[in-house]
């Protein structure tokens, strides 16, 4: 009998610890989906924050998101400078993900926004541009408004605070600059062309002019315009032509500018491509002139010196464009 009794005992201890078994093993199946279920929703959150990160500049903020404070942020060779939308509210520049942005925070109560930050006291006067010329400015002044406007297209009257006071002057833009809608702002140069020259007007009262040249028999020397300057080039004049000044305008001449026509009293000799024309003497009396037609082509003619005049010759310097310099021609002329 005891041992009926042992083993019924036995039997029930075991039968008990397989049941706790399965309750702990179904536990912790049940831990462990729920921790891969935890981990799936950690992993989706997280793929959605990702930023992605392009090289770039530091980006860098003196005050750190200070309305108290005005700051600037840094971005390159960019500044970005804290200032005010109006007397309530300033723009505060900061650094979002390693960029630039800006942001409008308001002042606290018995705090005005001025120079860019919250400060104590009220806002009787504010001035948008800080007495700023090249800013269209407004000051509001009791809750009334002044802009700033031009009286010419010279001076501005500009409206600022002094002592939480509205005050007014009058400004005078700098020589390079015109007023426009109340403000100060560049005033382009103006550049014109004529015939063989350019004029510069930069509004400072002394125009410039530059006039084309000759650097030599062949090299003609230009000017024009660039936007708000003038600019220069080197022209080589093309074969047969010569750079010379006509009615006081340098430029590329042809032959029926270069030669004397046939005037027999002038001892006359040019080039004209590769060959070098002279007046010749014929005779004692006859003279061989040489010149150039309309047609821009080289002609002689013979002509008798007459009135008791005989012909001789004398030296022309000529300028060969090949030999780059000037070469000495024996010419005629007709002389008494």
């Amino acid at each position: 009998m005891k041992k009926i009794l042992i083993l019924l005992v036995l039997s029930l201890v075991l039968f008990f610890g397989c049941i706790e078994l399965n309750l702990e093993s179904e536990q912790n199946e049940q831990i462990e989906e729920q921790g891969e279920i935890n981990l799936e929703e950690n992993t989706t959150a997280n793929e959605t924050e990702e930023i992605e990160v392009e090289e770039n500049y530091e980006c860098s903020d003196t005050d750190g998101d200070n309305i108290y404070e005005k700051g600037i942020v840094y971005y390159g060779e960019e500044t970005y400078y804290d200032s005010c939308e109006n007397t309530k509210y300033v723009n505060e520049q900061i650094c979002k993900n390693n960029k630039p942005s800006k942001i409008q925070k308001s002042c606290p109560e018995d705090y005005v926004c001025e120079s860019g930050k919250c400060a104590e006291g009220d806002d009787e006067c504010f001035d948008s541009d800080e007495k700023n010329y090249t800013t269209k400015g407004t000051v509001t002044y009791h809750d009334v408004e002044y802009i700033d406007f031009c009286t010419s297209n010279r001076n501005v009257k500009e409206y600022y605070c002094f002592n939480d006071e509205m005050k007014v002057i009058g400004h005078e833009c700098k020589l390079t600059e015109k007023c426009n809608d109340g403000l100060c702002e560049h005033w382009p140069a103006y550049c014109t062309e004529g015939k063989g020259s350019v004029e510069l007007d930069d509004h400072t009262g002394v125009k410039q002019a530059k006039k084309d040249y000759c650097k030599d028999d062949n090299t003609l020397v230009q000017y024009k315009c660039d936007g708000e300057k003038t600019v220069s080039e080197e022209v080589e004049c093309d074969s047969g032509f010569w750079c010379d000044a006509v009615d006081g305008v340098s430029k590329c001449i042809g032959c029926e500018y270069k030669a004397n026509g046939a005037n027999k009293d002038s001892a006359d000799a040019f080039m004209f491509g590769n060959e070098i024309y002279a007046d010749k003497c014929v005779t004692t009396y006859v003279i061989e002139e040489y010149y150039c037609n309309q047609d821009n082509e080289v002609e002689s003619i013979r002509l008798d010196c007459g009135d008791l005049k005989h012909c001789t010759t004398k030296l022309e310097n000529i300028y060969d464009p090949e030999l780059k310099k000037y070469i000495s021609v024996s010419a005629a002329y007709c002389t008494k």
